[in-house]
C-alpha cells in the first residue's frame, strides 16, 4: 500500500511538472503556439517582474501591472508599455535563438503615456506571448546599440480587468 501511495505521488508530481512547463514544451520556441497560459478567455491585469528590474520593467503609469489578453485557446499576450524607447525589440526565449535566422522578434510599437503631473512621453510598447503564469522564463531584449540581453521575466497576480 505503501508502495503505491509512493507512485501514485510520484505520477501526479511529474504530471504537475508537465502542465507547468506546457506539456513539455519549450519557452525558448518563440512560437505563440507554445504559450497556453490555462487562464479562460478574456483580459486581466497581470504584475510583471524582471531579473534587473533597473533594466527592463514597465513605466511607472502602469504601477507595475500590464494588460493580459487570453485567446480561446488558452494564448496570452502582455501588453508591456516600457518607460523609454530604449529597447527595440523582444524575444520569447534566449539572446543566442534571437539572433539566428527566422527568429521571431517582438517590434517596439510606440505609445504616448501621460504622468500624474501631465507630462506627456513617447514610449515603446510590446506585445509579448506569455507562456507560463507564476514562474520565470527566458525573453531577450536588444537595444539600440543593437545589444542583446538575456532576461528572466515572471507574470504573476493575475487578476480579470476591471
Amino acid at each position: 500500500m505503501k508502495k503505491l501511495l509512493t507512485v501514485l505521488i510520484s505520477a501526479v508530481a511529474l504530471c504537475g511538472c508537465l502542465f507547468a512547463a506546457g506539456c513539455g514544451g519549450s519557452a525558448d520556441s518563440g512560437s505563440p503556439a507554445s504559450t497556453n497560459s490555462g487562464l479562460e478567455e478574456g483580459t486581466y491585469t497581470a504584475e510583471f517582474s524582471s531579473d534587473l528590474m533597473s533594466m527592463i520593467h514597465l513605466n511607472e503609469v502602469c504601477e507595475g501591472r500590464c494588460t493580459l489578453t487570453v485567446d480561446a485557446d488558452g494564448n496570452a499576450v502582455a501588453h508591456l508599455i516600457m518607460p523609454s524607447t530604449s529597447i527595440q525589440k523582444l524575444y520569447l526565449g534566449t539572446k543566442d535563438k534571437a539572433q539566428e535566422p527566422g527568429a521571431e522578434l517582438i517590434e517596439a510599437q510606440k505609445e504616448k503615456v501621460v504622468y500624474d503631473d501631465g507630462y506627456k512621453q513617447t514610449v515603446s510598447a510590446f506585445d509579448l506571448p506569455v507562456p507560463v503564469i507564476d514562474q520565470e522564463f527566458d525573453m531577450a531584449l536588444v537595444g539600440k546599440k543593437g545589444n542583446w540581453y538575456d532576461h528572466k521575466v515572471k507574470f504573476t497576480d493575475v487578476q480579470p480587468k476591471k
